[in-house]
């Protein structure tokens, strides 16, 4: 599969035995050094340095903390950034399924879910490092989480204009969760307004981006996770 090969490939693994989520091992991935101070950890990998700000945590979720990072890339004597963001999760292989499925997600339905940018393995943790929303995407002017969205804009927009704007954010929303179970039979799990994302212009009624985050919960049906066909699992 195209997934296996990608993820698992950067990692320099043979993938021709793997025919799904449940073949990852977590041995698969190399234990790279970190160099830690009490305020923050710093990897090198490649050509880049992945530098997160541990003092910093502004999310928790049963699976891991979510802190603020950035990429470094030195090139002909020029340090370029990429501010990012990074869940910081145990060692264990449902972090690194939760990683894997991130990927495939990301190949079905790129541009509604958080570019994954690494996946790195310290002694005690995998690194999953990914967009920050927080930041709009081109000609967008504000981004916020739908739960705050509901919050500010609801009472500032007319009615009219609500149902308008919220109509595009949960059909698209649908379309990306319809298409990740036809294509790679998965389900969501965790499905709630603090976990979808919108990029709108200024005054909240029109809809740039709308994005799906978070699949910790998330279930492939692949021969090893039956029970995600169930109602529980189609969130």
């Amino acid at each position: 599969m195209t997934l296996y090969n990608t993820l698992l490939g950067d990692w320099g693994v043979d993938t021709k035995r793997i025919t799904s989520v449940n073949d990852v091992r977590l041995r698969y991935i190399p234990v790279l050094y970190e160099k830690k101070t009490p305020r923050s950890t710093e990897f090198k990998h490649g050509i880049h340095t992945y530098f997160v700000k541990t003092a910093a945590s502004f999310s928790k979720g049963t699976n891991g903390r979510v802190y603020p990072a950035f990429r470094i890339l030195e090139e002909r004597g020029e340090r370029r950034f990429l501010p990012m963001i990074v869940k910081k999760m145990p060692a264990r292989l449902h972090s690194l399924r939760e990683a894997v499925i991130q990927r495939a997600v990301q190949e079905q339905v790129g541009k509604h879910v958080p570019t994954v940018y690494a996946t790195l393995r310290s002694k005690n943790n995998i690194w999953l490092f990914m967009q920050d929303l927080r930041t709009p995407v081109a000609g967008a002017d504000k981004a916020q989480s739908l739960h705050c969205w509901f919050a500010s804009e609801a009472l500032r927009l007319t009615p009219a204009a609500f149902r308008i704007a919220l109509s595009t954010i949960l059909k698209t929303i649908f379309a990306v969760l319809l298409r990740l179970h036809e294509t790679l039979k998965l389900s969501h799990g965790d499905l709630h307004p603090a976990n979808i994302f919108v990029h709108t212009d200024e005054t909240g009624s029109q809809i740039h981006r709308v994005f799906l985050l978070d699949f910790g919960y998330s279930m492939m049906h692949d021969g090893g996770n039956q029970h995600c066909t169930s109602p529980y699992w189609e969130s």
